[in-house]
Formats: structure tokens, sequence, C-alpha cells
């Protein structure tokens, strides 16, 4: 709040918001690149980014999971997202991040991306692409300029699926 903006204009523009939801803002999705492909995660399931940190393998898991990290006293497991969703490992690089999940699904883990690419709106892309992705927790969806596909994971439910839960190969 600015300090010219007086608590009574403040709590009007709060009242005008909740009575009119489409004047509130949209959604915000992280964009990230892994597996050859451009993902959406939706930034309340983001914990924060980070560059690589060292790993140290786990003996007898599926490829997809890198290892493990210790990330400020926190032991992490790291998942290589695009090799999990079935497509290419990622690459990596200087520009290689660790996106940690959020805290408040109590699940130590992140995910290994080639790159960030940025904070887009959800009202930057149309409504779910048609056709079946494969995965019950992933869903396509298309930049409304761009024509662009991008992945959007459902963090919850990739993180409470079978496949991601047995990791022992």
């Amino acid at each position: 709040m600015s300090a010219t903006t007086s608590l009574r204009d403040y709590q009007r523009t709060l009242s005008a918001r909740l009575l009119n939801p489409q004047s509130a803002p949209t959604a915000i999705w992280l964009g990230i690149e892994s597996g050859g492909h451009s993902w959406l995660l939706d930034l309340a399931d983001v914990g924060e980014t980070l560059p690589r940190p060292a790993l140290h393998p786990v003996p007898l898991t599926q490829p997809w999971l890198l290892g493990v990290s210790n990330i400020r006293g926190d032991l992490h497991t790291l998942i290589d997202l695009g090799l999990f969703a079935g497509h290419s490992a990622a690459t990596l690089s200087d520009q290689s991040r660790v996106v940690l999940v959020a805290p408040r699904h109590r699940m130590f883990c992140g995910f290994l991306v080639d790159r960030i690419s940025g904070l887009f709106r959800a009202d930057q892309f149309l409504a779910p692409v048609s056709g079946n992705t494969g995965q019950n927790w992933l869903q396509a969806v298309e930049h409304a300029q761009t024509g662009e596909t991008w992945l959007r994971p459902g963090i919850p439910g990739l993180l409470r699926t079978t496949v991601f839960l047995n990791i022992a190969v």
C-alpha cells in the first residue's frame, strides 16, 4: 500500500475485488524447460528455485531419481521431471536449476530442469488442449499468442501417484 493511499481507499478496492472476482489477479505460473518441453508449474506449488546442488546417487532406484542433496540441512530427493514424464533427460548446463516443491506438500523433493523461462499469468493460456497426455497428473495448455503447447503438471497429483512413490527398481 503506497503512502498516499488511505485505509478507506484500500478497503474499497479490496471490497470491489471481492464482489467482482473477474477483477482479482489471475494465478501465476513458473515457466521451466525440461526434457525438450516447456512446462508451467503453479507458483503456489513451488518452494524455491536454486542452482544445481551436489548430488549423491541412490543405488537401485528408477533412472529419473537423480539422487539426494542436502539443502539447508534437509535431505531432498531430486527428480528429472522430463525423464519422469517419459521425455528426454534434462541437460546439465550453467542454466540448470532445481525447483523445490513447496513445504506445504510435506515432501522434501525437487525437480532438476534445463532452465527457468520466467513467470506467466494463467490468463495468457487457453483451456487445456484436447487429447490425452497419457498421465492423469499432466495436462497440455496452449499459449494464447504464440500457439506453443506447454505441459502443466498437477504437483499434488504427481506427488501421490504410485509411480512417483515407488522409486525402487
